[in-house]
């Protein structure tokens, strides 16, 4: 009959190597903070929706032009693992976490602009208007 503290000591183990080795990954990006490889492709993330196929298309059957001509094209990413990703496309700003994006030495690009919803939303347009228009007054 299985333990189940020691079932749950293993799973614990199992989750501290995870953390573990996501922290040597990201401190090892952070130490060669400028030195992606430029031979290597860029990683991409898109979740479905806003035209999310339009743009796997355009990724995958692009590539990225270099000076020297090599061309190592684009690579989907694991978002649920790995936040190291170049280009990022969602339908929505949610879980975008704009604080950390190119934190990791690694030059990234998302699809939404910080505190976009003051200009994206009706509501919110409608009253920076109006107050705009108040204070040229």
């Amino acid at each position: 009959m299985p333990n189940p503290f020691e079932e749950q000591a293993n799973e614990q183990d199992r989750f501290m190597q995870a953390r573990k080795d996501a922290l040597a990954k990201y401190s090892n990006i952070s130490k060669n903070r400028f030195k992606q490889d430029e031979r290597d492709p860029l990683k991409y993330v898109i979740k479905p929706g806003n035209n999310s196929k339009l743009i796997m298309r355009v990724l995958e059957k692009s590539g990225r032009l270099e000076p020297k001509g090599y061309n190592p094209g684009w690579e989907a990413a694991d978002d649920n693992l790995d936040s190291l990703y170049n280009f990022k496309w969602k339908p929505t700003s949610a879980g975008l976490k704009y604080d950390l994006i190119s934190k990791h030495g690694l030059k990234q690009v998302v699809n939404h602009v910080k505190g976009h919803y003051q200009l994206t939303t009706k509501d919110n347009l409608f009253l920076n208007i109006k107050s705009f228009f108040e204070s040229q007054k």
